[in-house]
């Protein structure tokens, strides 16, 4: 499979020792400029600070190479954000510190790829299964013959811990407004193929008293099942009323 624009990847690259990576995290946002380009992206990773060793930093960087590196394994699909909010994709991974979660665990970049996709997890860009089972599914895809002998292209595979539906995914920001005064506008752009929409609204409180978010409900007859969730790491981050529409056919 491709890399997929909106797509958010883990990166494992060889290292000396068999069956060790070095881990990192890769937001796919630019359709390539050309046939034998990837396109762009922003690679996330924590790596050693050579003025200092053995002190680690977050390091970000746009890259129109990621996937030629000759230590790259392969990538796995986990989410999806959307590349209008890759800056606030950014200042969120830059906070996540380089820091061990015991005292007796050595930090790595393995480390803080976990650590930066349980936070996303948290503020609902990604839905994985769990942690852990991501952690041993990836080393596993590391560990698999044909990843480890340079094959090209290199391989990329959806992970199955952080499955994503078949879906369409918009996004509804509203600075001050409740949504429900907006959605029959919105739901009639984003739905006219003719059939007929049952829309059911629930609200639900995030924790903060203020800050009240709508799931969405929709059924479309022969098209499955319609969910919208407040999925953008932005809506979390700035308190903003909010909404994401995820269009999922179960047919599939």
């Amino acid at each position: 499979m491709p890399l997929e624009i909106g797509g958010l990847y883990i990166m494992l690259f060889a290292r000396y020792q068999p069956g060790s990576y070095h881990w990192g995290l890769y937001h796919h946002w630019e359709t390539p400029t050309n046939p034998s380009s990837a396109g762009k992206g922003t690679k996330y990773h924590a790596v050693l600070v050579a003025a200092n060793w053995g002190s680690w930093q977050v390091d970000i960087g746009e890259t129109g190479r990621a996937l030629e590196s000759t230590l790259l394994v392969g990538v796995i699909k986990i989410g999806y954000v959307d590349p209008a909010h890759r800056r606030t994709l950014e200042a969120t991974l830059g906070k996540v510190t380089c820091t061990s979660p015991s005292p007796d665990i050595p930090f790595t970049c393995r480390i803080w790829v976990l650590k930066a996709v349980n936070h996303l997890m948290d503020v609902g860009a990604v839905r994985c299964d769990s942690v852990k089972a991501l952690e041993t599914e990836a080393i596993a895809f590391g560990n698999q013959q044909a990843s480890t002998q340079g094959v090209q292209p290199r391989p990329i595979i959806q992970s199955t811990v952080c499955p994503l539906p078949n879906a369409m995914i918009y996004s509804i920001i509203a600075p001050s407004a409740p949504l429900f005064e907006f959605h029959e506008f919105y739901l009639s752009s984003l739905v006219d193929n003719g059939q007929d929409v049952k829309i059911d609204l629930e609200t639900w409180t995030t924790g903060s008293p203020s800050f009240n978010l709508y799931r969405w409900r929709k059924h479309r007859p022969g098209a499955g099942i319609a969910l919208a969730f407040n999925t953008e790491v932005e809506c979390k981050m700035q308190e903003q009323w909010c909404l994401s529409v995820v269009f999922v056919d179960e047919s599939r």
